[in-house]
């Protein structure tokens, strides 16, 4: 990961990740297939660490929409502070590797708790998949708009105030998308 902070995805070298580990070359693709997948693993850490912070302190916000915009300027911003490691993932995350697809996977089914638990006002660990169809469908569509403007600003097509506009954009149209679709 400190590689990726340094220089981003071309940084990630695996002859640099074995050496900069003190691992030998073959001990790294013994547990990784690629440099994909070490970023991916440096993902679900940071992920990781985003939920147990989220754990111990639920979103802030009197509604929903509120929440899910708290929740994620919260996440947008932890990418922006490291913005290397950012362009790394995003970039791993879209490759298309077919031997890193479970860990996108599970990434997203941990982010999507996450964005049911902002909507819900609970901790993520309080929410149970599967429980709410509506919410984690919200949950996956706001997942992929922010991942699509997350691609843009790596790419600098988006700045870091536009990514942010465009997901308070996107909650208003999905949720109101959402409440136009419940039964009365």
């Amino acid at each position: 990961m400190e590689l990726a902070e340094e220089g981003g995805f071309s940084a990630v070298r695996l002859r640099d990740v074995a050496a900069r580990a003190d691992v030998a070359l073959g001990t790294l693709y013994a547990r990784f297939q690629g440099k994909e997948e070490i970023l991916l693993a440096g993902l679900e850490q940071a992920t990781e660490a985003f939920e147990t912070m989220l754990n111990q302190e639920r979103v802030d916000g009197v509604d929903p929409q509120e929440r899910l915009g708290v929740f994620f300027g919260i996440a947008s911003q932890a990418l922006f502070s490291r913005p290397h490691f950012a362009q790394a993932v995003v970039r791993a995350t879209a490759a298309g590797e077919v031997g890193v697809a479970s860990r996108i996977i599970s990434y997203q089914e941990r982010m999507s708790r996450m964005i049911v638990s902002a909507m819900q006002g609970c901790s993520p660990s309080e929410v149970e998949v599967g429980s709410n169809a509506g919410a984690f469908a919200v949950a996956a569509m706001l997942q992929s708009l922010w991942f699509g403007a997350l691609v843009g600003w790596v790419s600098g097509a988006l700045t870091e105030e536009q990514v942010l506009l465009q997901m308070r954009q996107a909650i208003r149209v999905v949720w109101a998308g959402r409440q136009s679709a419940e039964p009365a």
